[in-house]
């Protein structure tokens, strides 16, 4: 049905003339239902393959008015599996205001960082890290355990080159927003990350 879905309504974009303009369908989590995120992107994997391009992308929503509205940290992970081993590109909203995690719970951040989506996602793209390397990547709390430069992106032993980077960033972990521009921005400043 995802599928279906998802080809339908590109042949609708395709026919108002927006052919070859991205999209990206925000998949809720279902309560008692964890295959939903993996039928998501076995969709979307499957009307990719045979629609025009771009392919169409998984958009998870990040945060909210209500700390309900922050995934856990183990569905955060699995969507980066699931769209990784399907070739699914992935794009983040809300909630992604400040570089690190802020941990609410061992299993349910205040709120995620988006370096460590970023590179959690990139270091899956680049190295296929299993499902628990991309959790722990999630909960890094330590800064200075990711290396971010202009050959290469690290953390702890894991690293993707500028290449590797590159073509993550183009074909998988494609963007996230935002309310803010500047506190992002501000809390790259105060890692050193930024000038």
């Amino acid at each position: 049905r995802v599928s279906d879905f998802v080809d339908d309504f590109r042949a609708v974009l395709a026919a108002a003339g927006f052919r070859g303009v991205p999209a990206f369908f925000e998949v809720d989590a279902a309560p008692g239902r964890r295959d939903t995120d993996r039928a998501a992107a076995a969709g979307l994997g499957d009307a990719g393959s045979a629609g025009p391009h771009p392919r169409p992308g998984f958009k998870l929503r990040c945060g909210g008015a209500a700390p309900s509205d922050v995934p856990s940290v183990e569905r955060v992970a699995r969507v980066i599996f699931e769209c990784r081993e399907r070739g699914v590109p992935l794009k983040w909203t809300a909630g992604l205001h400040g570089p690190m995690p802020r941990v609410a719970s061992p299993s349910r951040p205040a709120h995620h960082g988006f370096v460590n989506v970023f590179a959690a996602a990139v270091l899956s793209h680049a190295r296929w890290i299993p499902v628990g390397e991309i959790d722990a990547c999630l909960v890094e709390e330590d800064a200075t355990s990711f290396g971010i430069g202009d050959d290469a992106l690290s953390w702890r032993k894991r690293s993707a080159s500028a290449e590797e980077v590159e073509r993550a960033r183009a074909d998988f972990a494609v963007a996230f927003g935002s309310c803010s521009f500047e506190e992002p921005r501000e809390g790259l400043r105060a890692l050193g990350l930024l000038p």
